[in-house]
């Protein structure tokens, strides 16, 4: 009896696969959005204090992008603007409108300057 439900167990997690995993272990999408220092900030002036405080005036810029991209965004260099990083990232805002925020990261001699930020709803 024991065997069997051992078996039907094994069974279930084979067949749920990662949906079982998610229901054990709590895990969702939101968990992760909110562990980050960013993940649950609505307004451009909140996120723009955050983010200098995780990447002060002085830090490297390659640190920062690090930093960003730990955070969620996704960020590139543009050839047209040497020094400076250009980060996006969108985050629900209740279906169906999503929050996109776009955040440049200004640089001198490969140290962060200053940011400056955007935040947008997008949806019908």
């Amino acid at each position: 009896m024991i065997m069997r439900t051992i078996l039907r167990m094994l069974l279930l997690l084979t067949l749920w696969g990662s949906a079982a995993v998610a229901v054990v272990t709590g895990f969702s999408w939101m968990n992760v959005a909110s562990a980050r220092a960013t993940g649950r900030i609505d307004e451009a002036s909140a996120m723009r204090s955050v983010l200098l405080a995780l990447m002060p005036p002085g830090s490297a810029l390659a640190d920062a992008e690090g930093r960003m991209e730990g955070e969620g965004f996704r960020c590139r260099s543009l050839p047209a603007y040497p020094g400076q990083l250009f980060c996006e990232r969108s985050d629900s805002a209740g279906w169906p409108v999503s929050r996109r925020w776009q955040v440049q990261v200004l640089s001198a001699d490969g140290h962060v300057t200053d940011m400056r930020i955007d935040m947008g709803l997008v949806g019908p």
